[in-house]
Protein backbone atom coordinates (compact mmCIF):
# COMPACT_ATOMS: atom_id res chain seq x y z
CA UNK A 1 0.00 0.00 0.00
CA UNK A 2 1.38 3.42 -0.99
CA UNK A 3 1.86 6.17 1.56
CA UNK A 4 -0.96 8.27 0.09
CA UNK A 5 -3.40 5.36 0.14
CA UNK A 6 -2.40 4.62 3.73
CA UNK A 7 -3.05 8.26 4.62
CA UNK A 8 -6.56 8.05 3.11
CA UNK A 9 -7.28 4.88 5.08
CA UNK A 10 -6.14 6.41 8.37
CA UNK A 11 -8.11 9.58 7.65
CA UNK A 12 -11.31 7.66 6.93
CA UNK A 13 -10.96 5.84 10.25
CA UNK A 14 -10.14 8.89 12.35
CA UNK A 15 -12.44 11.55 10.87
CA UNK A 16 -16.14 10.70 10.58
CA UNK A 17 -18.22 12.07 7.73
CA UNK A 18 -20.40 15.08 8.54
CA UNK A 19 -24.11 15.68 8.16
CA UNK A 20 -25.12 19.18 7.03
CA UNK A 21 -28.20 21.05 5.83
CA UNK A 22 -27.83 23.13 2.64
CA UNK A 23 -29.23 26.67 2.90
CA UNK A 24 -27.95 28.32 -0.33
CA UNK A 25 -26.15 27.45 -3.57
CA UNK A 26 -23.50 29.85 -4.89
CA UNK A 27 -22.59 28.16 -8.17
CA UNK A 28 -22.06 24.69 -9.62
CA UNK A 29 -19.44 23.62 -7.06
CA UNK A 30 -20.03 25.80 -3.98
CA UNK A 31 -22.86 26.00 -1.47
CA UNK A 32 -23.66 27.13 2.07
CA UNK A 33 -24.67 24.86 4.96
CA UNK A 34 -25.43 25.22 8.64
CA UNK A 35 -21.82 24.12 9.31
CA UNK A 36 -20.10 26.50 6.87
CA UNK A 37 -19.48 27.21 3.19
CA UNK A 38 -18.52 24.12 1.17
CA UNK A 39 -16.31 23.92 -1.93
CA UNK A 40 -16.80 20.58 -3.67
CA UNK A 41 -13.36 19.11 -4.38
CA UNK A 42 -12.16 17.25 -7.44
CA UNK A 43 -14.33 19.33 -9.76
CA UNK A 44 -14.53 22.84 -11.21
CA UNK A 45 -17.82 24.24 -12.47
CA UNK A 46 -18.08 27.36 -14.68
CA UNK A 47 -17.79 30.75 -12.99
CA UNK A 48 -20.39 33.51 -13.26
CA UNK A 49 -20.28 34.92 -16.80
CA UNK A 50 -18.88 31.71 -18.32
CA UNK A 51 -20.78 29.30 -20.53
CA UNK A 52 -22.85 26.74 -18.60
CA UNK A 53 -22.67 28.66 -15.30
CA UNK A 54 -26.45 28.87 -14.99
CA UNK A 55 -27.03 25.23 -15.96
CA UNK A 56 -24.48 23.96 -13.41
CA UNK A 57 -25.83 26.13 -10.58
CA UNK A 58 -29.45 25.13 -11.22
CA UNK A 59 -28.47 21.44 -11.42
CA UNK A 60 -26.73 21.63 -8.04
CA UNK A 61 -29.63 23.60 -6.53
CA UNK A 62 -32.05 20.88 -7.58
CA UNK A 63 -29.82 18.28 -5.96
CA UNK A 64 -29.00 19.87 -2.59
CA UNK A 65 -30.90 23.06 -1.75
CA UNK A 66 -32.86 22.72 1.51
CA UNK A 67 -31.72 19.12 1.81
CA UNK A 68 -29.47 17.18 4.17
CA UNK A 69 -26.15 16.05 2.67
CA UNK A 70 -23.30 13.81 3.77
CA UNK A 71 -19.90 15.55 3.62
CA UNK A 72 -16.60 13.69 3.37
CA UNK A 73 -13.27 15.48 3.70
CA UNK A 74 -9.94 14.59 2.13
CA UNK A 75 -6.46 15.34 3.50
CA UNK A 76 -7.09 19.10 3.67
CA UNK A 77 -9.96 20.52 5.68
CA UNK A 78 -10.28 24.04 4.23
CA UNK A 79 -9.01 26.17 1.34
CA UNK A 80 -7.48 29.65 1.58
CA UNK A 81 -10.99 31.17 1.38
CA UNK A 82 -11.90 29.28 4.60
CA UNK A 83 -14.34 27.04 2.71
CA UNK A 84 -14.77 23.41 3.75
CA UNK A 85 -13.26 21.11 1.11
CA UNK A 86 -15.63 18.18 0.73
CA UNK A 87 -16.97 15.35 -1.37
CA UNK A 88 -20.75 15.51 -1.19
CA UNK A 89 -23.17 12.57 -1.02
CA UNK A 90 -26.93 12.09 -1.02
CA UNK A 91 -28.29 8.56 -0.62
CA UNK A 92 -24.77 7.22 -1.20
CA UNK A 93 -24.34 9.01 -4.54
CA UNK A 94 -21.18 11.09 -5.08
CA UNK A 95 -22.49 14.45 -6.30
CA UNK A 96 -19.02 15.69 -7.28
CA UNK A 97 -18.77 12.82 -9.75
CA UNK A 98 -22.40 13.34 -10.84
CA UNK A 99 -21.80 16.96 -11.89
CA UNK A 100 -18.85 15.84 -14.05
CA UNK A 101 -20.82 12.90 -15.45
CA UNK A 102 -23.54 15.31 -16.58
CA UNK A 103 -21.12 17.60 -18.40
CA UNK A 104 -21.55 20.50 -15.97
CA UNK A 105 -18.10 20.55 -14.34
CA UNK A 106 -14.52 19.60 -15.20
CA UNK A 107 -12.38 17.17 -13.26
CA UNK A 108 -10.09 19.33 -11.10
CA UNK A 109 -7.84 17.61 -8.56
CA UNK A 110 -5.17 19.42 -6.58
CA UNK A 111 -2.76 17.41 -4.44
CA UNK A 112 -3.05 16.18 -1.73
CA UNK A 113 -6.85 15.91 -2.17
CA UNK A 114 -6.97 13.04 -4.66
CA UNK A 115 -9.39 10.59 -3.05
CA UNK A 116 -11.89 10.10 -5.90
CA UNK A 117 -9.65 11.10 -8.80
CA UNK A 118 -9.99 7.89 -10.79
CA UNK A 119 -13.79 7.77 -10.64
CA UNK A 120 -14.24 11.46 -11.50
CA UNK A 121 -11.74 11.40 -14.37
CA UNK A 122 -13.43 8.30 -15.81
CA UNK A 123 -16.77 10.10 -15.62
CA UNK A 124 -15.29 13.04 -17.52
CA UNK A 125 -13.78 10.77 -20.18
CA UNK A 126 -17.13 9.07 -20.74
CA UNK A 127 -19.20 12.26 -20.98
CA UNK A 128 -16.74 13.86 -23.43
CA UNK A 129 -16.68 10.71 -25.55
CA UNK A 130 -20.48 10.71 -25.63
CA UNK A 131 -20.57 14.47 -26.37
CA UNK A 132 -23.13 14.99 -23.60
CA UNK A 133 -23.81 17.88 -21.27
CA UNK A 134 -23.61 21.64 -21.54
CA UNK A 135 -19.79 21.87 -21.44
CA UNK A 136 -19.20 19.27 -24.13
CA UNK A 137 -21.76 20.25 -26.76
CA UNK A 138 -19.77 19.39 -29.90
CA UNK A 139 -18.66 21.98 -32.43
CA UNK A 140 -19.49 21.54 -36.10
CA UNK A 141 -15.80 22.16 -36.80
CA UNK A 142 -14.02 18.95 -37.80
CA UNK A 143 -10.85 20.29 -39.46
CA UNK A 144 -8.98 21.49 -36.38
CA UNK A 145 -7.53 19.25 -33.66
CA UNK A 146 -5.33 19.71 -30.60
CA UNK A 147 -2.06 18.12 -31.74
CA UNK A 148 0.17 18.43 -28.65
CA UNK A 149 0.69 20.46 -25.47
CA UNK A 150 3.92 21.40 -23.73
CA UNK A 151 2.80 22.39 -20.26
CA UNK A 152 6.30 23.27 -19.10
CA UNK A 153 6.86 25.84 -21.87
CA UNK A 154 3.20 26.90 -21.88
CA UNK A 155 2.21 26.25 -25.49
CA UNK A 156 -0.18 24.09 -27.46
CA UNK A 157 -0.11 23.10 -31.14
CA UNK A 158 -3.24 22.96 -33.26
CA UNK A 159 -3.36 21.10 -36.57
CA UNK A 160 -5.55 21.64 -39.64
CA UNK A 161 -6.29 18.24 -41.16
CA UNK A 162 -8.33 19.62 -44.07
CA UNK A 163 -7.18 20.73 -47.54
CA UNK A 164 -8.14 24.37 -47.13
CA UNK A 165 -7.03 27.22 -44.89
CA UNK A 166 -9.08 27.72 -41.72
CA UNK A 167 -9.68 31.01 -39.97
CA UNK A 168 -9.98 30.69 -36.19
CA UNK A 169 -11.84 33.61 -34.64
CA UNK A 170 -12.90 33.63 -30.99
CA UNK A 171 -11.62 30.12 -30.35
CA UNK A 172 -10.19 29.38 -26.90
CA UNK A 173 -8.09 26.95 -24.90
CA UNK A 174 -8.96 26.25 -21.27
CA UNK A 175 -7.39 24.32 -18.42
CA UNK A 176 -9.10 22.51 -15.54
CA UNK A 177 -8.95 25.69 -13.46
CA UNK A 178 -10.99 27.61 -16.08
CA UNK A 179 -8.02 29.74 -17.15
CA UNK A 180 -8.58 30.83 -20.77
CA UNK A 181 -6.27 31.48 -23.73
CA UNK A 182 -8.14 33.23 -26.55
CA UNK A 183 -7.24 32.30 -30.13
CA UNK A 184 -7.58 34.45 -33.25
CA UNK A 185 -5.40 33.12 -36.05
CA UNK A 186 -5.41 31.17 -39.32
CA UNK A 187 -4.00 27.73 -40.16
CA UNK A 188 -3.06 26.76 -43.70
CA UNK A 189 -4.17 23.42 -45.14
CA UNK A 190 -2.32 20.55 -43.45
CA UNK A 191 -0.37 22.95 -41.21
CA UNK A 192 0.18 23.32 -37.49
CA UNK A 193 0.19 26.51 -35.45
CA UNK A 194 1.64 27.00 -31.97
CA UNK A 195 -0.44 28.89 -29.42
CA UNK A 196 1.45 30.39 -26.50
CA UNK A 197 -0.18 31.29 -23.23
CA UNK A 198 0.40 34.81 -21.92
CA UNK A 199 3.12 33.24 -19.77
CA UNK A 200 4.81 31.67 -22.78
CA UNK A 201 4.80 34.94 -24.71
CA UNK A 202 6.36 36.88 -21.84
CA UNK A 203 9.20 34.40 -21.50
CA UNK A 204 8.56 33.07 -18.03
CA UNK A 205 6.43 30.28 -16.63
CA UNK A 206 3.42 30.94 -14.46
CA UNK A 207 1.78 27.53 -14.71
CA UNK A 208 -1.48 28.10 -16.55
CA UNK A 209 -1.15 24.39 -17.23
CA UNK A 210 0.15 22.39 -14.31
CA UNK A 211 2.06 19.11 -14.35
CA UNK A 212 -1.25 17.25 -13.78
CA UNK A 213 -3.78 19.02 -16.01
CA UNK A 214 -5.91 19.03 -19.18
CA UNK A 215 -6.11 21.38 -22.16
CA UNK A 216 -9.58 21.78 -23.69
CA UNK A 217 -10.10 23.34 -27.13
CA UNK A 218 -13.34 25.18 -27.93
CA UNK A 219 -14.66 26.80 -31.10
CA UNK A 220 -17.34 29.51 -30.80
CA UNK A 221 -20.07 26.91 -31.40
CA UNK A 222 -18.83 24.24 -28.99
CA UNK A 223 -16.23 21.74 -27.81
CA UNK A 224 -13.56 20.49 -30.23
CA UNK A 225 -10.80 18.44 -28.56
CA UNK A 226 -8.77 17.87 -25.39
CA UNK A 227 -5.52 16.38 -24.11
CA UNK A 228 -4.70 15.30 -20.55
CA UNK A 229 -1.32 14.55 -18.99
Amino acid sequence: MGLLNLAYLILSLLIPAEIAHVTAVTDGDTFVTNTGKVRMIGINAPERGQACYHEARVFLENLVLNKTVWLERDLQNKDHYDRLLRYVFIDGQNLNELLVANGLAKSYFISPNMGYEQAVKQAEYRVILQANGCLWKPSNEFCIALFQVNHELEWAELVNICNQEKQLAEWRLEDTGNDVIFINTSICAGCKVRINSACGKSGYLCNIWDSHDTAYLFAPDGFVDYKSW
